[in-house]
């Protein structure tokens, strides 16, 4: 695989469309772009590309940790 085999953006955000509804489109589609760029900087040319399930799952955590309300 390579990353070609990447989906777009558009195409995930059409997966995503629960997390469009809590957290918008803007900040959504903001994640989706950061990990598919994290997924690009690790890829090594051998490495598995990983599923638009799972990139969507990355972003959900990623937009989880985001939101989350601070310690005290």
């Amino acid at each position: 695989m390579s990353l070609r085999d990447l989906p777009s953006v558009d195409n995930l955000l059409a997966q995503a469309g629960d997390l469009v509804t809590v957290y918008g489109r803007p900040l959504t589609t903001e994640m989706i772009r950061e990990t598919l760029d994290g997924i690009r900087a690790q890829y090594n040319g051998q490495a598995v590309i990983p599923s638009p399930a799972e990139i969507v799952s990355q972003a959900r955590a990623r937009l989880a940790a985001l939101t989350a309300p601070p310690l005290r």
